[in-house]
């Protein structure tokens, strides 16, 4: 207290001997001779005044302005530390733009295996392959090489299709025949689900069919679909309903195209519809065989070894909307993410250098997009083969990301055990990626590339739960 009145007083004492200094000065200066009061005025009463205004300052700045530029302080500095602690706040653009949807069902049969399951350990084994078939040959009368379902009954479509050998084509029959259990499966998965379902209104069914058929069949063969569906889950055909495909040059880019379509319009609507993506082909018909050799892109050991093997399969999946609620105690379901679509500017299959530019961007924007960094991922699953361009550009694409998986353990290619699969390949890619994600409990995620078209190409992500 004694220290701020001596500053106070040599304040004052400054301000009167300065005024004073000056005045005199000026007085002198302009031979001026003060009277009583100007001197009162000038040498007392304003430095007086100029003190207070001074001291008055003085208590502003400690009272009102220096608490507040300290709390200012404060708050700034506390900024970053709330920023730090608080987790990044994402527009609703971004949420839906990185949503995921449960996979309820994913059910396949291939000629490696019935089940995904049997089809993984098929692949790990390294002993499923294509091989010499046993009825298609080429044009110089040689077996060819496909991956035959051996097991596979055409016959077993009769009891629901009695006039399928006679209104169907061999290949489409073979496919319809695949696809019996796939889909019974996929419907008691879906019935399990509806079952835990205590919400109104109660779910529908939403179909993608992608099934390789004629056009000339192409209708018969959606309602068969469904009227299957329908006495498999118990439900009546208004709740199952059969989406159109959007036009495409490549089937399995239409089937991804119109799921995040479809997927995007009922998280808008906040349906609780359900969408079951069914997909089967058989390659396994001597009309194809033709056309491809003919194309040159039949595998010929001598002619074209990067060239085709025929497979047949199918597969389905049902997933749910992305707020489905989990049930209990039961192990949390996976969950997939949304597509990313590209288009290479030739074939695969042209003639000339094989780029893997537009593979590895795809790569980039799935991992970007399920918000998961290339260390993070725990497997990969694509329809490639091993011999051909698709696997020259699958690698360059890997390696340009250092994706840290090992060739043999992490990656499976369904196309080296399966052979050429067309829309079949995708997904069947993520049925198996999603039943590995769903057993790993590290909760690493599975990348999914689908490289079957000539042009498209699509990068898909599941993982074990829903993302956070």
């Amino acid at each position: 207290m004694g220290g701020k009145l001596l500053k106070a007083l040599a304040l004052l004492v400054l301000l009167l001997c300065g005024s004073s200094l000056l005045m005199l000065w000026r007085w002198d200066a302009q031979g001026h001779q003060p009277s009583t009061g100007e001197a009162l005025l000038y040498l007392l009463v304003l430095p007086l005044m100029l003190f207070a205004g001074l001291l008055l300052l003085r208590w502003a700045w400690q009272a009102v302005l220096l608490p507040g530029l300290a709390a200012e302080k404060a708050a700034a500095a506390a900024e970053p530390a709330a920023a730090a602690a608080a987790p990044p706040t994402r527009s609703a653009e971004e949420q839906a733009r990185e949503r995921a949807h449960p996979v309820l069902s994913a059910q396949l049969r291939l000629s490696a295996g019935s089940s995904a399951s049997e089809v993984q350990d098929a692949l790990q084994s390294g002993k499923a392959a294509p091989g010499v078939d046993s009825e298609l040959r080429g044009a110089r009368g040689l077996p060819i090489l496909a991956a035959r379902m051996a097991d596979l009954d055409p016959s077993a479509l009769e009891a629901s299709w009695p006039d399928a050998d006679r209104e169907l084509s061999t290949a489409t029959r073979r496919a319809l025949a695949a696809l019996l259990e796939p889909l019974q499966r996929s419907a008691d998965d879906i019935h399990q689900a509806l079952a835990a379902w205590t919400q109104e209104p109660a779910p529908s069914l939403r179909l993608l069919l992608q099934t390789g058929c004629t056009a000339r069949e192409s209708e018969a063969v959606a309602q068969w679909v469904q009227q299957q569906l329908a006495e498999a889950t118990g439900l009546s055909l208004e709740r199952l309903r059969i989406e159109p495909l959007p036009a495409a040059a490549e089937p399995a880019q239409a089937i991804w195209q119109g799921a995040d379509r479809l997927l995007t319009l009922l998280q808008r609507e906040r349906s609780p519809d359900l969408l079951v993506l069914v997909a089967a082909h058989s390659h396994l018909a001597e009309d194809l065989v033709e056309r491809w050799e003919a194309e040159g892109r039949l595998f010929d050991a001598e002619r074209q070894p990067k060239g085709l093997m025929p497979g047949e399969g199918a597969a389905v999946l049902v997933l749910g909307p992305a707020d489905w609620p989990a049930l209990g105690d039961e192990p949390p379901l996976p969950h997939l993410h949304r597509p990313v679509l590209a288009q290479r500017d030739k074939s695969i299959e042209a003639p000339g250098k094989v780029g893997h530019q537009v593979l590895e961007a795809v790569l980039a924007q799935t991992l970007a997009l399920g918000r998961c960094g290339a260390e993070a991922l725990g497997s990969l699953v694509c329809d490639a083969d091993r011999h051909g361009p698709r696997n020259t550009e699958l690698f360059g694409a890997v390696l340009a990301h250092k994706l840290p998986l090992d060739p043999i353990e992490d990656m499976q290619l369904l196309g080296a055990a399966c052979g050429h699969l067309g829309s079949v390949g995708s997904v069947a890619a993520v049925a198996l990626a999603a039943q590995r994600a769903a057993a790993d409990e590290e909760h690493r995620p599975s990348l999914i590339l689908g490289l079957n078209d000539l042009q498209a190409r699509l990068g898909l992500l599941v993982r074990r739960g829903a993302p956070a």
